[in-house]
Formats: C-alpha cells, sequence, structure tokens
C-alpha cells in the first residue's frame, strides 16, 4: 500500500461490498442471532445484502442510539463524526474497501446515500477484489507416488491441497491460514474427517523401502486421498487445488507453488486477490 491519502468525497456506489467485521455493537445483526466471532463473511455479508432494501431491517437498526445518530447527521448531508473518527477506505481504479468506519459505511449503504466523505489510501495492487466462485461441489480423489533415495526425489501423479477458513474446533491441527496439502502429515487412517460441516477429508499413506544392491535405498510413499464437498456446505471460504509436477524429477515439497501445476478444482466464499498473491508464494 502507498502513502499517499487524500480526503475525498467519494461515491457510496463505488464501495462494492457491505462492511462486515462490525464486531459485537451490531444490533441487526445480533437480531439476525449472527455473532462476527462466530459466523463466518459469508454468512454475515449474505444476511446484510439480502437485509438491505427491506424498510424493516432499517428499523432494527435505527432503534441503535448510535445508528439513529448516523441517520440524523446523514440526512443533513453530512458524513457522521468525521472530524473526530474519520472513515477511510483503501482505493484500486476507482474501487474502495473500507477499513475504518464500517458501521457509518454500513449505514449508508442502507439508507442510500450517494457521498460521504473518506480519507483515501491509494493501493498500489489489487488485494480486495473477491475471486469468482468455481468448480463444483463433489467428490474429488488423488493418487500420488514419491519416491526418495536422499539425492533425488521423484514424484507423479497429484497432490489435493486444501484451504478452509471456518474450521470445527477439533481440527485445530489444520491452519486456517494456510491451505494444507493432503499428504502423510495429515494422515487420517483412511477414516473420513469433517473439516467443516458439509467438507470431509480421508488421507492414507503406504510407505516402503526397496534395498538396492550398488545404490543407495530408496523410500516410497503412496497417498491416496478423497474429498467430499456438499453442495450445502456451510457458508465459508473453501478452495481446493490439485497440484501435479511440471517435471517428473521436480520435488514438489521444496518447490514453490508458481512453479508446479496448480489447478482450482472448487472455490467457493470471499477469497480475495491477497489471498491469491499468497498462495504464489508458498511452498509444500
Amino acid at each position: 500500500m502507498s502513502n499517499e491519502c487524500n480526503v475525498k468525497i467519494i461515491d457510496v456506489s463505488d464501495i462494492p461490498e457491505f462492511p462486515t467485521d462490525l464486531g459485537s455493537r451490531c444490533l441487526l445483526l445480533t437480531k439476525l442471532g449472527l455473532n462476527p466471532y462466530f459466523n463466518t463473511e459469508e454468512e454475515i455479508l449474505e444476511a446484510l445484502e439480502m437485509t438491505a432494501a427491506d424498510p424493516k431491517y432499517l428499523e432494527i437498526c435505527l432503534k441503535s442510539s448510535r445508528c439513529q445518530g448516523f441517520y440524523e447527521q446523514f440526512k443533513e448531508g453530512k458524513t457522521p463524526f468525521f472530524e473526530q473518527d474519520k472513515i477511510k477506505v483503501a482505493e484500486y481504479r476507482g474501487r474502495y474497501w473500507v477499513t475504518e468506519g464500517k458501521h457509518r459505511v454500513c449505514m449508508a449503504k442502507r439508507l442510500g446515500v450517494e457521498k460521504i466523505q473518506a480519507v483515501v489510501t491509494q493501493l498500489k495492487e489489487d488485494i480486495y477484489s473477491r475471486l469468482p466462485c468455481a468448480g463444483q461441489a463433489g467428490r474429488y480423489k488423488f493418487h500420488f507416488i514419491m519416491e526418495d533415495d536422499k539425492q533425488k526425489c521423484k514424484c507423479k501423479g497429484e497432490i489435493a491441497l486444501l484451504w478452509v477458513g471456518k474450521l470445527k474446533q477439533e481440527c485445530i491441527y489444520i491452519d486456517p491460514y494456510l491451505p494444507t496439502p493432503l499428504h502423510w502429515m495429515y494422515d487420517t487412517d483412511g477414516k473420513w474427517i469433517e473439516l467443516t460441516d458439509g467438507v470431509k477429508v480421508k488421507v492414507e499413506t503406504v510407505s516402503w523401502e526397496v534395498k538396492r544392491l550398488f545404490s543407495r535405498r530408496k523410500i516410497i510413499k503412496e497417498i491416496k486421498s478423497e474429498v467430499i464437498i456438499s453442495p450445502d456446505h456451510r457458508k465459508t471460504r473453501i478452495w481446493l487445488f490439485s497440484v501435479k509436477p511440471k517435471y517428473k524429477d521436480s520435488n514438489i515439497f521444496t518447490t514453490p507453488l508458481n512453479k508446479l501445476e496448480l489447478k482450482t478444482l472448487y472455490r467457493f466464499g470471499c477469497w480475495r486477490r491477497k489471498y491469491e498473491n499468497r498462495i504464489s508464494r508458498i511452498t509444500l
């Protein structure tokens, strides 16, 4: 992000999304039975968008003294409390994403306010645009073999790479901030493990040693994995890839993902450009 900041009058219509990071002080979310600390960004965004045009939900918002205060100042053509607490947004090519003042922007979008005052920071690259959903829910199978003689590692087949945003509490061994390669470190002994509602994985690894008379012994690992994604899975970020080596003698575990054959099989949820950039730089 650049350091170039300016106070501008911006069009609310150029803010493509409702802010979802509203904390526990949003009366509307409370009335809808949603908690920002437990519900996903996708669940909250869907609720905000579905209720935006219905006046009865605006009435709920206005029962909050804070939102009522925003409403009164918007009616006077002001940006509420801008001098005391500035609204801040990040801009990339005429589109804005809110970093400070999320409740006021949410109310502006609900009221149909056309323009607000904001401190604008110019982005050098697009990190906030959402990536489109891709692929179909269903059952995916993967088969991968690795041969390692300590000097050279040969890989063939494909391995699953899975990234899930909101995991079940018992899945503490999975990192929600990085994609997880379904290999021997995550072996489930052939049993199904549900990572989140509607997403199950199964990983089975078989290893054996091949002794050779005049050369180094070879360790062979065979990994079979499956991923089942139900069409009615929980509304959370899900991104499933297949990963293949580009060359026969490539070791996919020491090669950055942008140097491998990486294919998106399924993607759902609020994935943004910054996640795509992060994936390109990591290794398995």
